[in-house]
Order: structure tokens, then C-alpha cells, then sequence
């Protein structure tokens, strides 16, 4: 884990509450998808550093800003609604297979569509430049199969150290 930074009254909950929708998105997804992490590179326009966001399924999000780390456990925010996004249909790690070296994965049918799909939702409905990525467990235990998406880009998917476009 990073070093986390202590809360302060210079940045606060504030720095961390103007992110409220998007924890409380990053949560529904994390909670319905069966992945191991979603991860946003939130865009905050032209003049402004992007946000990362990582959260887990537990709820747990890791948020860094200006160099800083923030853990904000599930517990942690309001009473917010998620914003829209693609609702997902997890596919069983079991059902996923992922080979690094040719790029070839085994999965049931339209999972892979569904999931990057979703992926490409959620970053659509953050708006702007912002990267969405997923974190996918498969058959092989620690091989994680990662799905990202940026509206107007192709989506990526990585296993290892390899990545591929998904074909339009």
C-alpha cells in the first residue's frame, strides 16, 4: 500500500467529499462485478491534475491527488447515488482463461463484450478524458485479465505484460 496521507484542514473530507458519485459508483460496480479492483484516472479538466481512484470490492477506494494517498473505508461517505453506468454480469473466475504469451482468452460467450462494455459505460459517465479499468481474476490464480476504456479510444485489454485492442 502506498503511504497514506493524514487528513488535514487544508484539503480535509472536502478534497475527498467532492468525489462523492464517483465513490459511491466505483463502490455499486466493484460490488456487482465480480472483479478484484476498478481503478479511474478521473479527468478534472484542462487545468486541473486527474484524480486516481482505485477501489476494491469490500468498498475500500484509494484515492491520490496532488501526490497524495487517501484510504476512505467502505464505511466512509454519504448517502450518495451511484452515477449510471452498464450494469455488469460477473463471469466466474473459473470460466475465465487468460494466456499471456499469444493473447488468447477462454471465456464464455459475450463475457468479455460485457465486461469491457461496462468498463466503457463507467468511463463514459465520468466524462471527459477519464480512463476506467478493471481488474478481472481468472482460472490461473494471481493472472489478472485488465479491460480499460477512454471514450473515443479503443479498448485495451491486458494479461501480463501484453496488451491487445478488443476488435471495434
Amino acid at each position: 500500500m502506498r503511504p497514506v496521507a493524514a487528513f488535514d484542514g487544508e484539503t480535509g473530507w472536502a478534497g475527498v467529499a467532492r468525489h462523492d458519485a464517483v465513490l459511491a459508483t466505483l463502490r455499486a460496480f466493484a460490488a456487482g462485478s465480480g472483479v478484484a479492483k476498478v481503478t479511474v484516472v478521473l479527468d478534472e479538466g484542462a487545468d486541473a491534475e486527474a484524480t486516481l481512484l482505485e477501489c476494491t470490492p469490500d468498498g475500500t477506494v484509494e484515492l491520490t491527488n496532488d501526490e497524495r494517498t487517501y484510504v476512505i473505508p467502505p464505511e466512509a461517505g454519504g448517502h450518495v447515488a451511484p452515477l449510471p453506468f452498464t450494469a455488469v454480469r460477473p463471469a466466474p473466475s473459473s470460466s475465465l482463461q487468460a494466456d499471456p504469451v499469444t493473447g488468447e482468452i477462454v471465456a464464455p460467450v459475450g463475457a468479455v463484450a460485457n465486461l469491457a462494455g461496462a468498463v466503457m459505460s463507467l468511463a463514459r459517465g465520468l466524462g471527459g478524458r477519464t480512463v476506467a479499468s478493471i481488474d478481472v481474476p481468472t482460472a490461473e490464480p494471481g493472472r489478472l485479465l485488465t479491460i480499460a476504456a477512454r471514450d473515443g479510444d479503443p479498448i485495451i485489454v491486458a494479461i501480463g505484460d501484453q496488451q491487445f485492442e478488443l476488435p471495434a
